[in-house]
């Protein structure tokens, strides 16, 4: 499973995977001053997504005290990373 959810792809500041030993991340940041970080799962199917803050242009923050989670997501389907991706949109 891929770290891009194309309906977001326009929330996406960062995307990178560097060689096949490394995983692949994408940082989501949407106009609330949140986003996500969604790295693929090493020996798993699916992604783990968390919540981050940003405190300024670049830079952020894990964020464990949103209604979305207060931890860390992992073995996210397709559809569940779009549902969480549209929650943290609209914190």
């Amino acid at each position: 499973m891929k770290t891009i959810a194309n309906e977001y792809k326009e929330y996406i500041l960062e995307h990178k995977k560097k060689n096949q030993f490394e995983s692949e991340q994408t940082i989501y940041r949407f106009k609330n001053g949140y986003g996500a970080s969604v790295i693929k799962e090493y020996m798993g199917p699916g992604v783990e997504l968390a919540v981050i803050q940003f405190i300024n242009d670049k830079n952020w923050e894990l964020e464990y005290s949103t209604s979305v989670t207060n931890d860390v997501l992992r073995n996210l389907t397709p559809e569940q990373l779009i549902e969480k991706l549209e929650e943290i949109k609209n914190l």
